[in-house]
């Protein structure tokens, strides 16, 4: 049996457009230009052949030139050549326009391996960190798979599988980089894909993996030209479709794990590449192979001349720059994809006791939420070990306890909401405040307002942040508009979004500005500063917001119903559904000051309302509100106690707890039935 695979024709979604071969020149003579000017600042043109070949160790000029300068120039097309080359390749195997290595999970698989290995099995590194970030690559590529489920699956299904493998193990490596920050401070810097070099090694390893990687493309290029039909049309020329597309899958896991052990993680010069090149005309798959090598090796180079002349503070990893420009990409093409590809719609399922009210259910609900509220109050660690604190020593500990399980609650309560009131306006079971780009755009808000504002107090960082939140759902629900809002297509522009904000924030945050220093533990979402005053605002906002969701009970029912009959019904289709945008923004940009923007309690909360059988709205507000409030209280004790008497962002573990459900819940959601 072969790799899951849809039939998705290069022509049915990205057009060629011959018009556009222009642009490969252009950008091949502009990064050369950067490059020439920026070795021309830093060494005189009459030393750059003695530099070169035998450069005067005395001269610290020459010996940058040599060792530093011309190496970075050098491996910049290389990479992006392989990561190029890699991309077309997992798009044709595939057949989904939106593949490559960062929107597969291959990168963060490869990251996130290397990043293990270095603290727990350095004895692996003798086999070579390129072996490590395969091995990576390759079971990041199988989550892949797994979670999106079946034998035949929606190419966005599988992209959206890849990139919530992504941010799970994202926040993994991100949890045991701040853990080990001493040991790790060459990692961090390296993970943002950075092209500094130290020698010509890198360069030398990279060219020599380009030339086999497109030997061994160049060889398959004949059969994978036959994966552009059908499968049926396929096995009758006699294809072993397994054998090939297992044999391609390896190919690209090899370019591109090579590039992050190398490198780092350059995200979307694959997704970028490839793109551009269909754009450039190219038709068969041997154009898009060679063309698609090139704009590669163009755009990477040309992104790392630009950062480099940028007027900031420090320079911005090169990574970073990618991964914005890649998100903006992958943002456009959410849009443009064909419409075979969202033809399965995932959809609510209910049973028939779905409008019951469970009163049962719902005491034992408040009965957990309330065991979690005095765990977490009481039950600590020290130097001697677990303790439950008697009420004297809470006394002492109140101050320091109280506030963070009170924030926490009241974060967890308002991402459950948030995530019911957007299930429901979307019919979307994957709709959720961190999965439709909300939690990003209101870091987004308030970045903004810390570059901006001359004082900054919590009544304008909730304004600012829930600004951000609205706008970053209304862009997501007006592209959604134009697909009639179909489920998968606006989970992908969500996600892209979210993407796009997050490379916005690293690339604001990698500009050096001292106005920023408070983000770094707040986007890792840290509770440990909460106060006393900012935990009683939390619950007040939670509080209120409750009863305001639950007056939008009666849109909420109707507006899943369509347009039609919601009109029919005498309802105000704008108007509804902006009041439950805002809700549903300030909700989200209120819990996401406190825990960060990435938690995953927005999606998983809602289900887990659900399957304990509150399907009516106003029930499952309330019980999503507790079990969201128990989630993410449970999340900041952990932080609190696991590794004592050091604490792990509450952000983090929320991710960690809930991304395997999210990822189970992506494979429920989008399952295809085999024929």
């Amino acid at each position: 049996m072969g790799l899951p695979v849809r039939a998705e024709t290069d022509s049915g979604s990205w057009p060629a457009r011959p018009s556009s071969g222009g642009l490969l020149p252009v950008m091949g003579l502009a990064a050369l230009g950067l490059a020439l000017l920026g070795l021309w600042g830093e060494t005189p043109p009459s030393q750059w052949i003695m530099a070169l070949f035998a450069p005067d160790a005395t001269d610290p000029r020459q010996m940058a030139f040599h060792h530093a300068l011309l190496p970075r120039i050098v491996i910049a097309p290389i990479a992006g050549a392989i990561l190029g080359l890699a991309g077309v390749i997992l798009q044709q195997v595939l057949r989904n326009p939106l593949a490559d290595p960062t929107t597969l999970g291959v990168s963060a698989g490869a990251h996130s391996a290397l990043v293990a290995a270095t603290l727990f099995a350095p004895a692996l590194l003798d086999f070579g960190r390129d072996a490590v970030a395969l091995c990576g690559g390759a079971v990041a590529l199988a989550c892949v798979f797994a979670a999106a489920g079946g034998r035949r699956f929606s190419p966005l299904a599988v992209i959206l599988a890849g990139l919530l493998v992504s941010l799970f193990l994202g926040a993994g490596a991100s949890a045991l980089v701040v853990l080990n920050h001493d040991y790790l401070t060459e990692l961090f810097i390296w993970q943002s894909g950075s092209l500094l070099q130290s020698g010509w090694a890198n360069s030398a390893k990279l060219a020599i993996v380009l030339m086999a990687g497109g030997a061994a493309a160049a060889l398959m290029a004949r059969v994978l030209s036959v994966l552009d039909i059908q499968d049926g049309g396929a096995k009758s020329l006699g294809v072993p479709l397994a054998a090939v597309q297992s044999g391609a899958l390896f190919v690209a896991l090899l370019l591109s794990t090579t590039v992050v052990a190398s490198l780092g993680v350059l995200g979307f010069i694959g997704l970028a590449a490839p793109a551009l090149a269909r754009r450039a005309g190219a038709r068969t798959f041997g154009e898009r192979l060679t063309y698609a090598s090139l704009f590669g090796a163009a755009t990477l180079s040309l992104t790392d001349q630009i950062v480099q002349i940028l007027p900031l503070a420090q320079e911005i990893p090169t990574g970073v720059a990618t991964a914005v420009i890649g998100a903006a990409l992958l943002l456009g093409m959410s849009g443009r994809t064909s419409a075979a590809a969202v033809e399965q719609q995932p959809s609510h399922r209910s049973n028939g006791h779905g409008g019951r009210r469970r009163p049962v259910v719902l005491v034992c609900v408040l009965g957990v939420a309330l065991a979690v509220v005095l765990g977490a109050i009481f039950i600590g660690r020290d130097q001697s070990g677990w303790r439950w604190s008697s009420l004297q020593e809470l006394s002492e500990l109140w101050l320091w306890r109280a506030p963070r399980a009170a924030a926490s609650f009241a974060a967890g309560s308002m991402l459950g909401m948030a995530g019911v009131l957007m299930q429901r306006l979307t019919g979307n079971p994957m709709a959720a405040p961190e999965i439709l780009g909300i939690s990003a755009g209101a870091s987004i808000g308030l970045i903004v307002l810390l570059l901006v504002a001359p004082t900054v107090d919590a009544g304008s960082t909730v304004f600012a942040a829930s600004l951000g939140a609205a706008l970053a759902l209304a862009g997501v629900l007006l592209s959604g508009m134009r697909s009639s809002f179909a489920s998968q297509r606006l989970v992908l522009t969500g996600v892209s979004v979210a993407t796009l904000c997050s490379g916005l924030t690293a690339l604001a945050m990698a500009s050096g500005d001292p106005r920023l220093g408070d983000m770094v533990s707040w986007m890792a979402g840290s509770t440990h500063r909460v106060t006393p005053s900012g935990a009683a605002l939390a619950l007040t906002l939670a509080a209120l917001l409750l009863p305001v969701a639950a007056l939008t009970a009666r849109w909420l029912d109707i507006l899943p119903l369509g347009t039609v009959v919601a009109t029919t019904l005498g309802l105000s289709l704008g108007r509804s559904r902006l009041s439950i945008l805002l809700v549903a923004a300030t909700a989200t940009a209120s819990a996401t000051l406190i825990a960060g923007p990435l938690t995953f309690i927005g999606l998983m909360a809602p289900h887990l309302g659900r399957l304990l059988g509150f399907r009516r709205v106003v029930p499952q507000l309330v019980a999503t509100a507790l079990i969201g409030g128990g989630l993410m209280l449970l999340a900041d004790w952990i932080a609190r106690v696991l590794i004592f008497p050091w604490q792990l962002p509450t952000g983090i573990v929320a991710t960690l707890l809930a991304g395997p459900f999210a990822l189970g819940l992506l494979r429920r959601a989008y399952r295809w039935s085999a024929p």
